[in-house]
């Protein structure tokens, strides 16, 4: 979509990683509370992204970098920076609502701040902006008349996280993440059916464990336990379907393929079925001569790591490098799931024998 400065951009990054309301049930404080909570931080974004002017103390003209995975060749080494003291901006503000649901009481439908907590000057400006009025320490919201309950509970609930706070995810069994990049890669239906199979092929989900935009759908080569890895510099111990978002990138959010042994896949292309082989000709990184793969060679003899592979008449030397940064997707559709679908298949059945 298009935006009028950079701020609304930056803005925009937490309204696309904003769930669906989903309550906890049986949490201790009432589904009204909750949903007014929800309807309350939904606003505050909103409001931020109407109004950049009274949040930032600079406007900067809208800017992404194209490339998400190397900044430096777009030449615009301060737009960075804009970005990140952009979400500085904001994280500020959402650490002093978290922190004002810690240090306080509900009482009659208000939140009495504790002496304890220290509201910055600049964020006192920003309050009446989201409804909220403040007297002597007392927090009040018009609009609003039951939501300090599920303040007060979100920020001081057994494991609460600011992320958790922010983002509105009430139930810390409900995959919030997983309803986001539905909505944000575009057809549902098919991230539904994506989903399923890969419950069903026996990968596990994993929310927000690489940062607070990852989710994971992953298996393990290796029978103890260890770290989840990035999957575009290569996790040798995982492998399955991850979800990322960055948001300095002009289209943040991407789907990505979690290769293990890229080399044998490579090898056996004459095994796969000619949908699969297209597919991976169409995504892998063409051998470009670069020599990565033999810099530490000071003989000159080493031989490239590329492979040979043929398809429908042509020859192609496919470089089995880094194939997390080839196989990223920003949308889904059909044609793609299947052969996501095609690709775990395969790679499954030569890692598990």
């Amino acid at each position: 979509m298009p935006y009028t400065n950079l701020e609304q951009r930056m803005t925009h990054t937490y309204i696309d990683m904003f769930p669906p309301f989903v309550p906890l049930m049986d949490g201790k404080v009432t589904i009204q509370s909750q949903e007014q909570f929800y309807l309350f931080m939904k606003n505050v974004y909103q409001t931020i992204f109407d109004t950049p002017e009274l949040f930032f103390k600079k406007i900067n003209e809208d800017d992404a970098y194209p490339n998400r995975f190397n900044k430096s060749s777009y030449g615009k080494p301060k737009l960075y920076n804009h970005m990140k003291q952009d979400l500085k901006e904001i994280d500020e503000l959402i650490a002093q609502l978290f922190s004002l649901g810690q240090n306080s009481t509900v009482d009659t439908g208000k939140l009495i701040i504790s002496e304890a907590a220290e509201i910055k000057k600049k964020h006192l400006n920003v309050l009446p902006r989201l409804g909220l009025k403040l007297d002597n320490r007392v927090l009040s919201c018009d609009k609003l008349d039951n939501l300090f309950s599920a303040w007060k509970w979100m920020a001081t609930r057994e494991n609460a996280t600011v992320v958790s706070f922010s983002r509105g995810m009430f139930d810390p069994e409900y995959s919030y993440t997983q309803d986001i990049y539905a909505t944000l890669l575009g057809d549902e239906k098919e991230f539904e059916r994506l989903v399923q199979y890969l419950k069903k092929s026996g990968y596990s989900r994993v929310d927000l464990k690489r940062g607070p935009y990852t989710l994971d759908y992953v298996k393990q080569n290796v029978e103890k336990d260890v770290p989840l890895g990035d999957p575009k510099h290569g996790d040798p111990y995982h492998y399955g379907i991850s979800a990322e978002y960055k948001p300095d990138a002009a289209i943040p959010q991407f789907l990505i393929l979690r290769i293990l042994d890229m080399k044998y896949i490579l090898l056996k292309f004459e095994l796969q079925s000619n949908n699969l082989q297209k597919f991976i000709i169409q995504h892998a990184k063409k051998c470009d001569n670069c020599r990565y793969c033999t810099q530490t060679d000071k003989s000159g003899k080493r031989p490239q790591l590329y492979i040979d592979v043929f398809h429908e008449g042509a020859a192609y030397r496919i470089c089995p490098l880094y194939p997390g940064f080839n196989f990223c997707f920003t949308e889904l559709d059909e044609e793609l799931t299947m052969n996501l679908m095609a690709f775990l298949d395969f790679m499954d059945r030569h890692l598990s024998g």
